[in-house]
C-alpha cells in the first residue's frame, strides 16, 4: 500500500501540477466571465423595467422641429413645433398673414419639417396697384382718403382686400373717423409694418 502511494505521489510532478492549477484558474475565469455577463442581463432587464412606457403621441411630443416662418407674417421668426405641425399652424404662431399675403401659392395644410422655411409670398398684383395710385396728371401720387373712401376704393390700396377694407370702414363707423392716418394702425389687421407701405397713398384731409 505504502508502495502504491509512492508511485502515484512519483507520477505527479511539478509540471503536471501546474498545468492542473492553471486548468483550474482558467474554468474559475470563465465562471467569474459568465457570472458578471449574467449580472449584467438582469440588471439591464431591471431597468428596462423600470423605464417608463411611452405611447406613440408621447413619443412625437418628445421630438421638436426647428421651422422659420418669414415673409408677409406680423411675427417672423424660428419656432420650435412637435410633428405633425402643418403650414396653417405655423401661420398662426406667425401671428397670422398681413394683408399683402398671397396664401393661394402656399399648401397650407402641407406638413412642416425639421429645419424647414415658410416663406409666405406678397400678392403679385401690389406693383400693379401702386403704379394705378401713383399715375397722376399732375405727376403726384394719388391719396386715397380714408375718412371718406368706400370699400371698393379701400381696396385699391396696395395689399387691402375685401377683409381690411372691411374692417376699415367698420372701425370708422365705430370711431367716428380718422383724426390722423395714423390712427389706421388702430385697426385690426394693420400693424405697423402695413401702415408704412400704405402711409403714401392715404389722406384725412377733407380738402
Amino acid at each position: 500500500m505504502n508502495v502504491n502511494r509512492q508511485n502515484l505521489y512519483a507520477k505527479i510532478t511539478p509540471r503536471k501540477i501546474a498545468v492542473y492549477v492553471a486548468v483550474i484558474a482558467i474554468a474559475l475565469i470563465i465562471c467569474i466571465i459568465y457570472f458578471n455577463y449574467r449580472t449584467s442581463q438582469v440588471a439591464a432587464t431591471i431597468n428596462l423595467a423600470n423605464e417608463p412606457f411611452y405611447t406613440s403621441d408621447e413619443l412625437r411630443l418628445q421630438i421638436t422641429y426647428l421651422v422659420q416662418v418669414s415673409g408677409e407674417v406680423y411675427n417672423p421668426g424660428v419656432f420650435e413645433v412637435s410633428p405633425g405641425t402643418r403650414v396653417l399652424d405655423m401661420l398662426e404662431l406667425a401671428g397670422g398673414e398681413s394683408c399683402y399675403a398671397d396664401t393661394s401659392r402656399l399648401n397650407l395644410v402641407s406638413f412642416v419639417r425639421d429645419g424647414q422655411r415658410v416663406d409666405v409670398p406678397r400678392v403679385r398684383e401690389t406693383l400693379d396697384r401702386i403704379d394705378i395710385l401713383a399715375q397722376n396728371s399732375d405727376g403726384e401720387v394719388e391719396r386715397i382718403n380714408i375718412n371718406t373712401a368706400d370699400q371698393n376704393e379701400l381696396m385699391r390700396l396696395p395689399g387691402v382686400g375685401p377683409q381690411t377694407a372691411s374692417n376699415i370702414t367698420a372701425f370708422r363707423r365705430a370711431a367716428g373717423g380718422f383724426e390722423t392716418i395714423e390712427d389706421l394702425m388702430n385697426v385690426h389687421g394693420i400693424g405697423e409694418g402695413t401702415f408704412s407701405r400704405l402711409a403714401p397713398f392715404i389722406t384725412v384731409d377733407y380738402d
